[in-house]
């Protein structure tokens, strides 16, 4: 992987490096300094709008001014060729607790060095207090909608995207009101409402079980709730990719690094 370009900024005698960079080229130029990683969707928004739309343990940290510019980092199926070819190239990552999680914080640490305004990032695994209500925030920012199945639902992409981390600039975000959110397909109860009720009822009973994770004991009826979207199928993640998702095995990557 080539290393991150430094960030492009016009040169105007006199000015700081603060002022220097529009928020659209802060926006291109981490998007730019993304793909390379498989992390492709950088949905620009304007943290007031989420802010205002979850409860304040889930806000947005400060960087020094009001409606702030916020980016929602995503990655749809293009994230697994990357992610393994790190991997092979560094096979001690096998060993390391959340390989994915790990990758995803280098990365996004890495497209962040150098930005000239101030920034804060918070990922979609950190647990309290650094916590994002990351569907909220996609369905705010118009990236995806939440949709009655509990996905985020791409118009092109389907449920085929993770969601994987929010940065907060010291810029401005978009001005108006946030977008309207549309539910991309109107027969979500209809098509995946009757998996959606299968999988919980399957992984509530599993909850009475010692030792049963109750999404990965039944992960088949989960991604089955995926499949059941009609949209974005031609997305659909790698098959070492969606089980390695549902049930942490690390065998599948081994597998993936081989070849296999």
């Amino acid at each position: 992987m080539r290393p991150a370009q430094p960030f492009a900024r016009p040169a105007v005698a006199g000015d700081s490096p603060v002022m220097a960079v529009p928020a659209a080229r802060l926006v291109a130029d981490i998007a730019q300094r993304l793909r390379p990683a498989g992390i492709d969707l950088v949905q620009p928004l304007n943290a007031a709008w989420y802010d205002a739309a979850v409860a304040p343990e889930y806000r947005l940290p400060e960087v020094g001014r009001r409606g702030a510019l916020a980016l929602l980092l995503a990655s749809t199926a293009v994230f697994w060729d990357p992610f393994v070819a790190r991997l092979r190239a560094e096979p001690a990552r096998l060993e390391q607790s959340d390989p994915i999680d790990r990758y995803v914080a280098q990365e996004v640490r890495r497209a962040l060095d150098g930005v000239p305004v101030r920034h804060e990032v918070r990922f979609s695994f950190e647990p309290p207090p650094r916590r994002v209500a990351m569907q909220r925030l996609a369905h705010v920012s118009g990236l995806a909608t939440l949709t009655p199945s509990m996905l985020c639902v791409h118009p092109v992409y389907g449920p085929w995207i993770a969601l994987r981390a929010a940065v907060v600039l010291d810029a401005d975000g978009p001005a108006g009101d946030p977008p309207t959110a549309a539910n991309p397909c109107e027969r979500c109860a209809e098509l995946c409402g009757p998996a959606l009720a299968h999988a919980q009822a399957a992984s509530a009973a599993a909850l009475g079980r010692a030792g049963d994770d109750p999404v990965a004991a039944q992960w088949p009826l989960w991604l089955a709730v995926r499949d059941a979207c009609p949209l974005g199928r031609a997305h659909r993640y790698p098959e070492p990719l969606l089980r390695y998702v549902y049930t942490k095995d690390r065998a599948v990557l081994r597998a993936a690094v081989l070849g296999r």
